[in-house]
């Protein structure tokens, strides 16, 4: 990943765009120190030389993989009709990375977080499918169906201006 990141920053850098759309998975096994230290290291590399940064926090997880439990579940239907769709959902539970990432994009204004969770998971519950929809592909990624079902939620929190945080 050091080198990568490393060969991407380089590459930003020389490209200077006006955005740059940055992620990552919530589950890196980091202290809060370093998950803001790294983040605060790569802000500030790029900051000089991009217009403005949209960080988009983790994925919700789910506890199992999302098609493999739809698939045991429309099984297990055919001889228990009873088998309810919450068979293959759970609580959203929050990453404290989210906060943590929140509170170092708050110093920047040119950063702007974006949490997507509650279109992932509304109502707090994470769920393989969501009506005729399924949502993960495993147990972290989604698919590219229901990203595309969200294009426009995800493209009107793309494109809107990063503001100055409230001091």
């Amino acid at each position: 990943c050091d080198v990568w990141r490393e060969q991407a920053v380089r590459t930003i850098v020389g490209l200077q765009p006006q955005v740059v759309i940055m992620g990552s998975a919530s589950t890196y096994p980091f202290s809060k120190a370093e998950w803001q230290d790294g983040t605060r290291e790569l802000f500030n590399q790029l900051l000089p030389y991009v217009g403005q940064i949209k960080l988009i926090a983790g994925t919700p997880r789910l506890d199992f993989d999302g098609p493999r439990c739809l698939a045991r579940r429309d099984w297990l239907s055919k001889s228990l009709p009873d088998t309810h769709e919450s068979t293959c959902s759970r609580e959203l539970r929050s990453s404290e990375s989210w906060s943590w990432l929140r509170e170092v994009a708050s110093e920047y204004s040119k950063v702007r977080f974006i949490n997507l969770s509650q279109y992932v998971c509304p109502a707090s519950i994470c769920s393989a499918k969501i009506h005729d929809t399924i949502v993960y592909r495993d147990n972290q990624h989604l698919t590219v169906d229901f990203v595309l079902a969200h294009k426009e939620i995800l493209g009107k929190q793309l494109s809107d201006p990063v503001q100055a945080p409230d001091r």
